[in-house]
């Protein structure tokens, strides 16, 4: 039986499967999808306990710039806030 932590990967793995062909417009290797499902639970415990939680506005921005690959709004890029 699969625990949570299971689920979580499986879940995000399939996510990150359709964003990468939306992307790219082709399926990511069985391989890829396998790293990303053993990598997710080891990424997740390194994050517990770490900005995740933080209620600083520029900080998620940062975040959300990492996780999501997103560009940060000019405000934010030139360190006045969001």
């Amino acid at each position: 039986m699969s625990g949570p932590e299971d689920r979580i990967s499986s879940t995000l793995a399939v996510y990150l499967t359709e964003q990468f062909f939306h992307t790219y417009q082709r399926k990511p290797s069985a391989s890829e999808i396998r790293s990303w499902e053993r990598s997710i639970p080891q990424v997740a415990n390194a994050l517990k306990g770490t900005v995740l939680y933080s209620t600083d506005a520029e900080t998620r921005a940062k975040l959300r710039e990492l996780v999501e690959g997103e560009a940060p709004a000019p405000a934010v890029r030139a360190g006045h806030g969001a």
